[in-house]
Formats: C-alpha cells, sequence, structure tokens
C-alpha cells in the first residue's frame, strides 16, 4: 500500500500547531505565576507595616493604673474618616503623634509597595469603645492594576 503523498507535511504541521498552543499556555501560565508572586510581596510588605504601626501603638500609647488612656490612643488616629484606598471624606487626616507620622513618611517613600504614596492610601482608626481596638488599613496600587488593593489589620490595644 502506498502512503499518499504529502500526507507526512500535514501531520508535521498538526504536530507543530499542538506545540505552539502548549508554549504558548506555558507562556500564559508563567505569566499568572508572576503576578501571583508579586501581588503575593507586596500583601507581604503591608503586613509588615500594619504590624510595625500596630506595635509601635502597644508601646507608645500612655497608661494609667494599667489601663489604655482613650485620649492618648485615639491621637494615633490616620485618616479615619472613610473607608481608606483613597476614600478619605474628611476629619483627623494627621495623627498627632510623631511615630505614626514617621510610619506614613516611610510607606509612602519605600519602593516596595507601589502607589502607597497617594493621599489617604494609610489609614488608622482607632476605637477606644470596642476594647482599644485600631484597624490598620494599607492600600497600594501596582502599575497595570485597575483598582488598588487592600490590606486591613485590627488588633486591641490593651
Amino acid at each position: 500500500m502506498r502512503h499518499p503523498a504529502g500526507f507526512t507535511l500535514i501531520e508535521v504541521l498538526v504536530a507543530l500547531l499542538i506545540f505552539s498552543v502548549g508554549v504558548l499556555a506555558l507562556v500564559g501560565m508563567y505569566s499568572a505565576s508572576v503576578r501571583s508572586a508579586r501581588d503575593a510581596e507586596f500583601r507581604v510588605e503591608a503586613s509588615n507595616y500594619a504590624s510595625e504601626i500596630l506595635q509601635t501603638i502597644v508601646a507608645e500609647v500612655s497608661r494609667f493604673n494599667g489601663a489604655v488612656n482613650p485620649v492618648d490612643l485615639a491621637a494615633f488616629a490616620l485618616n479615619a474618616q472613610g473607608d481608606g484606598c483613597g476614600n478619605f471624606n474628611g476629619g483627623q487626616a494627621d495623627a498627632t503623634k510623631t511615630a505614626v507620622a514617621d510610619w506614613r513618611a516611610r510607606v509612602q517613600a519605600v519602593a516596595g509597595l507601589p502607589g502607597a504614596g497617594a493621599e489617604g492610601y494609610q489609614q488608622i482608626v482607632v476605637n477606644p469603645g470596642n476594647f482599644n481596638q485600631v484597624l490598620v488599613s494599607l492600600c497600594w496600587q501596582a502599575p497595570g492594576d485597575t483598582a488598588p488593593h487592600r490590606h486591613q489589620v485590627a488588633a486591641n490595644v490593651n
């Protein structure tokens, strides 16, 4: 039996097509993994900054007879009105504590958290009436992202 002419050429072209689709799928998976790794890196960075300011608040808040002074705790608030990520709608814009201003300057200056320098992208909400709860929110927006990302950490200062 004779092999039809040109059949091998068609087999090679089909094999190249299948191989090309596989390579394109690998490239797509690689770019998705790079985006995920980048996002994870930014979340770790935001978590570190949130932990840093919470530790500072715990260490620096004044206490009287072992109890946290609610007026002093409230002085750590930063952009407390609004829901963060640039949606600041009034209220105390800057905390009266130097430690918060220094922390904010470090967050905004570091290249590790892109787009974090926007106004209202760092927020500290203090609620002394809820067991001295402190909610720290950090937002960032990497180039190419359509919306900002947010990381929030809540803690009770006692």
